[in-house]
């Protein structure tokens, strides 16, 4: 019987741990570095338990060269981040609910930004939510929970993995973090698009391009008080869509009930950075190199502009107050007036999405199959594959590659 190992028990190594085993692929288990936070009871938008528990500590980023590192938030925990992303789907819920497990249901509980912009730019701006009866389900609930009664399937959660261990080029397990060594035929990593590479590198993988090609999608926050404070609804229920740009609207944001804020977006990127492990014992340099390419910056400073103007319509004036660029009380009138102030101004007050992707790229470090080139039974699934951070719905896609490479390998 085939030995697997799926390493990382997030929106990607839920999904395969589950297929593997209900398809009959062998002996399963997954190990996953954080607890079991139980059964989800939170709202699309809000954590499962106290964030203190489900986000990672430690994880840093440097947006642009020459910044310094700054936090990067991720969930931990069995479900990783589908334990606290905002739930959102862009596009028509019905086609994108096809062929996975999660359910996806219209956004139907706005808040008053929400339903102004709903009002000034058409119904089209609703998202769906992963969601059922109003409550987020993770992939936890929709594919490992129902699988955990397969004889042949094992969960090992607080089990971190310090590497991956080879015979020659042949992978035969893991070692943890507390030096027990287990045995494998094949080893799935699924620890997403920073720990990913990371432990390929720590493990000694030395196939070309591990760590580069690091993506997110680049945004801005403009925030404003909210003066008859939030009606009940969720967090995210609208989004202005362009091709390669959007605008998130935010009912409420975290710990501030009174406020919300329009997040402009770029999510067509071309810029990229980099993973390396400077120091074996230390911590990863993640260098995403965000807005070095001229395109992108181009199209931040149009998404921008879209948001501003989206504040100035009458439907968003009526609900919303003073707007703010930064936690100082800034207008964004102070920067939106003059293009030269406003392209200064965007790399110094950059964000993200935390959509990080594209670190182990298929066809530079994977083969088609999600194998690692010049590694036998070594293979990876989640984010870090992907040839690009995707333009909408990177959640959706990591779900869908698990599903199709689980089922694939199961059946090969």
């Amino acid at each position: 019987m085939t030995r697997w190992l799926v390493v990382g028990g997030g929106s990607a190594g839920c999904v395969v741990a589950a297929r593997l085993s209900e398809l009959g692929a062998g002996d399963v288990t997954l190990l996953e570095a954080g607890p079991d936070h139980g059964a989800v009871s939170a709202a699309p938008g809000e954590p499962v338990v106290d964030r203190t528990a489900i986000v990672r500590d430690g994880v840093t980023v440097v947006r642009r060269p020459g910044d310094v590192p700054v936090p990067y938030l991720q969930g931990t925990g069995l479900g990783g981040s589908s334990l606290v992303n905002g739930a959102v789907v862009v596009g028509d819920p019905t086609a994108e609910a096809h062929g996975h497990r999660l359910p996806i249901e219209p956004s139907d509980d706005l808040g008053p930004v929400a339903d102004a912009v709903v009002a000034a730019r058409g119904d089209d701006a609703r998202v769906g939510l992963v969601r059922r009866d109003g409550r987020r389900v993770t992939v936890v609930d929709a594919y490992l929970r129902p699988a955990t009664s397969h004889r042949d399937l094992r969960v090992r959660c607080d089990t971190g993995v310090a590497r991956i261990v080879f015979e020659g080029r042949r992978t035969i397990g893991v070692e943890t973090s507390t030096g027990q060594h287990v045995p494998a035929d094949r080893v799935v990593v699924c620890t997403g698009a920073i720990e990913t590479p990371v432990l390929l590198l720590r493990s000694g993988v030395d196939t070309p391009g591990v760590g580069v090609g690091i993506q997110d999608h680049a945004g801005v926050a403009i925030s404003f008080d909210l003066p008859d404070g939030p009606r009940r609804g969720v967090a995210i229920g609208a989004i202005v869509a362009r091709p390669h740009r959007q605008i998130v609207v935010m009912d409420r944001l975290p710990g501030r009930d009174d406020m919300g804020a329009l997040i402009a977006g770029q999510l067509s990127v071309t810029s990229a950075g980099r993973v390396t492990v400077p120091d074996p014992d230390g911590p990863p340099l993640v260098e995403l190199r965000q807005l070095t390419e001229p395109s992108d910056l181009d199209g931040l400073v149009r998404a921008v502009r879209e948001a501003t103007a989206l504040l100035a319509e009458p439907e968003l004036r009526a609900v919303v107050g003073d707007c703010y660029i930064d936690d100082q009380g800034t207008s964004p009138d102070s920067i939106v007036t003059d293009e030269a102030v406003l392209r200064a101004w965007l790399p110094d007050h950059l964000g993200g999405f935390h959509h990080v992707a594209a670190s182990c790229r298929t066809g530079t470090v994977l083969d088609g199959d999600g194998s690692v080139r010049g590694y036998d039974g070594l293979y990876v699934c989640d984010a870090s594959a992907l040839r690009a951070v995707p333009v909408r719905n990177l959640y959706l896609t990591v779900v869908r590659r698990a599903e199709r490479f689980a089922t694939h390998w199961a059946r090969a």
